[in-house]
């Protein structure tokens, strides 16, 4: 089954701050990379909807490594799966 992907309204701004920090910091190539990065791993987690790491049990959230700063959180449904939030894995905490 062929699920489609909902973010959130979070998750939407993490990932325009991290664009533009990314464009103001290292320039367009680096936010390009970056944004089809997302954009591979979505059309990925259609096809294998659990392949990220279970990161809250009792909420089943799960979590994947898109680069070594950064960590997707997303939420799988019969229907849908809900992108949830972009995670700093530098400090712990949602970007």
């Amino acid at each position: 089954m062929v699920r489609k992907i909902i973010w959130n309204k979070k998750a939407t701004l993490q990932f325009e701050i991290i664009q533009e920090h990314l464009l103001q910091k290292w320039g367009q190539h680096s936010e390009r990379k970056f944004t089809v990065r997302v954009f591979d791993f979505l059309d990925l987690l259609k096809q294998y909807p659990f392949i990220g790491a279970i990161q809250y049990v009792n909420k089943d959230v799960r979590g994947f490594v898109l680069s070594s700063q950064t960590k997707l959180l997303y939420k799988v449904t019969a229907n849908a799966i809900y992108i949830l939030a972009f995670y700093d894995t530098r400090c712990d905490s949602e970007i």
